[in-house]
């Protein structure tokens, strides 16, 4: 955790004053507001940010909302000779400042504001690692569960996934390991229908219209799972809105916009549909194209450069025994009654390893396995997603 304290002054004998009496603590400077925005560009992981307020071309204000969003966790000091009320309202407003000071500020006063600036830093940041690790577990236990309870949908899942990080990366996409997280759960309001119907979905097997809606249902609740985990509400809306109408030319019907994340879904979906109904991935896209209207058009015209096969890697047979996690898998792994328990193309977790090797040690499963051992070829471990959100 830093405990680097950035002042920012234009003048050089007050930095060095500051130098000279703060002995005590780790002290960067920057004599010009561009150049410590510069800094913060090149190392955001200042504990606390001290800026003047009055000075040439950018005054404190500015600079402090500025270094807001560059470094958002440091506590933010405003120090000023005129403490007009005015001068306070807009740091505070738009700067978020934790405290404003008056100069001259005796040393204890600033060693006080100083230390109560650094604790504010490490509970924001305790909190921060706190939620990360607790999202991380969120993403990775509901992928687990999903991964066991409905083996066929989670091995959708994993193309989808493919499919739509390729797409939102040649879109360039912000943010694009929310439609990732998206595609791995976009199954898990699978989970809620009868089993009878999950094997009808996951076989694309055609359903009545009672069945259709019970399925549109299941999909919706897939947000409402989510809106219970912090940080991932906007993940919730990419689910939501996946099936929400578009008018010609791809644009929302309603006031609500789908994000972009749903409109690669929504495309991504109903490629897999036409190819699980026998259709190529070219006649798939261009029975698309015909019905262009249902689609968002960028995300349309780039679909076919986001189907590409998955690098070849050089499974290995793997005892049972000896499988681990990260390791992927390169068959599926089916009990000798015939269940499924992991798809191909899964990365093995800690509650998978423990769940094949139970299944083996009762006599279900007989071993060895074909799979991808970790960290000798690229990987596709679901944890990534997790960290990429924090």
């Amino acid at each position: 955790m830093s405990n680097q304290i950035l002042f920012v002054d234009d003048d050089a004998n007050i930095l060095a004053a500051y130098r000279r009496k703060l002995r005590q603590y780790q002290i960067e400077t920057a004599q010009e507001p561009e150049a410590a925005l510069q800094l913060l560009k090149g190392d955001a992981s200042y504990a606390v940010i001290v800026a003047d307020m009055q000075m040439p071309r950018i005054n404190g204000v500015a600079f402090l909302n500025q270094a807001k969003s560059l470094a958002p966790d440091a506590t933010r000091i405003m120090l000023t000779g005129n403490a007009d009320q005015q001068t306070a309202v807009d740091a505070v407003n738009r700067g978020a400042i934790f405290r404003f000071l008056t100069k001259p500020c005796p040393t204890e006063v600033f060693t006080a504001t100083l230390d109560a600036a650094l604790e504010q830093y490490r509970l924001v940041t305790a909190e921060r690692d706190l939620l990360q690790k607790t999202l991380r577990g969120s993403i990775k236990v509901l992928i687990d569960l999903l991964a066991m309870l409905d083996p066929e949908a989670f091995g959708q899942a994993l193309t989808l996934k493919a499919r739509a990080g390729s797409l939102a990366k040649i879109l360039n996409v912000p943010r694009a390991w929310e439609i990732e997280i998206a595609s791995m759960l976009y199954p898990i309001g699978q989970i809620t229908l009868p089993q009878e119907l999950r094997q009808k979905v996951a076989s694309r097997a055609a359903l009545t219209t009672k069945e259709k809606q019970i399925v549109v249902e299941a999909q919706a609740s897939s947000h409402d799972l989510l809106s219970h985990i912090p940080r991932l509400e906007s993940i919730g809306k990419i689910l939501r809105m996946i099936h929400s109408p578009l008018t010609p030319g791809g644009k929302p019907t309603n006031d609500e916009e789908p994000p972009q994340g749903s409109r690669i879904l929504k495309a991504l979906i109903d490629l897999a549909a036409h190819e699980a109904s026998g259709s190529s991935v070219g006649d798939a896209i261009t029975v698309m194209h015909k019905r262009a209207s249902q689609y968002d058009p960028d995300v349309l015209k780039r679909l076919a450069e986001a189907v590409v096969d998955a690098p070849e890697a050089n499974p290995q047979p793997t005892d049972i025994r000896s499988l681990e996690a990260g390791f992927i898998l390169a068959q599926d792994v089916v009990t000798d009654t015939g269940i499924l328990l992991i798809r191909k193309g899964a990365t093995v977790s800690e509650a998978v390893k423990m769940a094949i090797r139970n299944y083996h040690s009762l006599g279900h499963l007989e071993g060895p396995v074909m799979a991808i051992h970790a960290g000798k070829y690229a990987t596709r471990n679901q944890n990534a997603d997790a960290r990429k959100a924090s």
